[in-house]
């Protein structure tokens, strides 16, 4: 073998040791976000808000009460906690890719995991919480759009437990 061929054969050799890195670095941060992603969904404040809205805004709602106009110390926990769930899921929604309908190429695997399993969750809490968006969608139409699709997309999984 000449040296202008061992040179060749290195270089090919260099690329596909590269671009094997570069997978496994891929594979890592998609092990890390993952795990990141059920810290936040794990975590003790959206745990407690979930709570809240299936025990007691759930029963609120089922009486067609607008919790959320009163200005008084119970109805600001409840704001609070409806808040802070259409909050979580919009943002874990819109990590997942789902506030960006163009994703097709490379959709996120993580997004089938946390959509299958959280979905009772994701579809319970919409359902109750839905005056609530659509109240908080009249000042700003944006408002909690990826909390929604992720709901659309949930809908297919879910098992009816809330």
């Amino acid at each position: 073998m000449t040296l202008q061929e061992s040179y060749f054969v290195s270089q090919i050799l260099l690329t596909a040791i590269a671009s094997i890195a570069a997978l496994g670095a891929w594979r890592q941060s998609r092990i890390y976000q993952f795990h990141e992603l059920l810290k936040y969904i794990q975590d003790s404040e959206f745990r407690d808000a979930r709570r809240t809205v299936i025990t007691e805004i759930s029963k609120l709602d089922e009486q067609n009460i607008d919790w959320w106009i009163k200005h008084d110390a119970a109805s600001l926990r409840l704001e609070k906690a409806a808040a802070t769930v259409c909050g979580h899921y919009d943002l874990l929604a819109i990590t997942l890719g789902f506030a960006d309908q163009k994703r097709f190429l490379f959709p996120n695997p993580n997004r089938h995991f946390f959509v299958r399993h959280f979905a009772a969750s994701i579809v319970g809490n919409h359902r109750v919480l839905t005056r609530y968006i659509n109240y908080r969608r009249i000042r700003s139409k944006s408002t909690y759009h990826a909390f929604t699709r992720i709901r659309d997309a949930a809908v297919k999984y879910d098992t009816g437990k809330y």
